[in-house]
């Protein structure tokens, strides 16, 4: 038996192994945090986030920025 209590157990593919190794390595900021780092405000921040320039995810009452989406942002202006 596998870890979800399956009988059949199922290897993984190499993309869901890459998947997995790129998310654990992923750096998730805050807007306190990527303000910090860009030299401007979380007001700033949060602005750009609902005006669409920033990517972000919204959990609860709060805004994270996963890092790989903000530099894929970057790189397709």
């Amino acid at each position: 038996m596998n870890m979800t209590g399956d009988k059949k157990s199922r290897s993984l593919t190499i993309a869901e192994l890459k998947q997995m190794i790129i998310d654990s390595e992923e750096t998730v900021w805050s807007v306190a945090q990527l303000a910090e780092l860009l030299g401007t405000t979380p007001q700033a921040i949060r602005k750009r986030i609902t005006r669409g320039y920033i990517p972000a995810h919204k959990e609860g009452h709060s805004w994270y920025i996963l890092k790989s989406e903000y530099i894929r942002n970057l790189k397709a202006k």
